[in-house]
């Protein structure tokens, strides 16, 4: 995740720490999200030569707890990456590593991905779900983030879509009546379609939840 202070970089890892035990415990029991699924879905499409996955690297910024990192090892990945600002997150994600028995395929670091951008190594494919809604500068983070991508560039965001439009905003004010709490951000669709696409891709897969926008991209002669 990448933040624009100290005072925002605090308050994403409180409130995601917060929230670390929960998202492990449903993950374990349940498996990926929904919108998650489309994104395991969409990159296997997307980075497959001659029907068969092959990607060696996946980075993820805002991994969380590394569900989606674990699917992706599972399905044929020799190495995933996971950045994220909480750091109750980053310890879910290890021990769900751990416990998945692929601790020696994963590396986490804990922080703000802008703050590290320049220490952090391409991969194949690079994934950001449900990010740029916590981030206060999305043309920058996707700038940022898209440069380490040599394949594929996946993301989800809230939908342009009237009834999640108002229940996006809803939740930031009542966010922003609470001091230093976590406040997200309502995007516009269109913007962050243009920012990604100017970094050189192009969508290859779209689908969507209620909530969420799911969008794979390849990168243009990258094969």
């Amino acid at each position: 995740m990448n933040c624009c202070g100290a005072e925002e970089q605090q308050a994403k890892d409180k409130f995601f720490s917060a929230r670390a035990k929960r998202y492990s415990k449903r993950f374990r029991k349940k498996g990926l999200s929904e919108e998650q699924q489309h994104l395991v879905s969409g990159i296997v499409e997307a980075a497959s030569r001659e029907k068969k996955f092959n990607p060696g690297t996946v980075l993820e910024i805002g991994c969380g707890i590394a569900g989606l990192l674990i699917t992706l090892l599972r399905q044929g990945t020799v190495h995933a990456t996971g950045i994220d600002a909480s750091q109750g997150m980053i310890e879910k994600a290890k021990e769900n590593a751990a416990g998945s028995r692929l601790s020696e395929q994963m590396e986490f670091f804990h922080g703000d991905f802008a703050a590290m951008e320049s220490s952090i190594s391409p991969a194949e494919v690079v994934i950001l779900d449900r990010v740029l809604c916590c981030d206060s500068n999305p043309e920058m983070l996707i700038r940022q983030s898209a440069s380490k991508a040599t394949r594929v560039y996946a993301v989800s965001f809230p939908r342009d879509f009237l009834p999640v439009r108002i229940f996006i905003k809803a939740g930031i004010a009542i966010a922003k009546l609470f001091p230093f709490q976590f406040t997200p951000y309502y995007h516009e669709p269109e913007l962050l379609c243009q920012w990604i696409e100017e970094q050189g891709f192009s969508a290859h897969y779209s689908r969507h939840t209620f909530l969420w926008q799911v969008l794979v991209y390849r990168r243009i002669n990258a094969d």
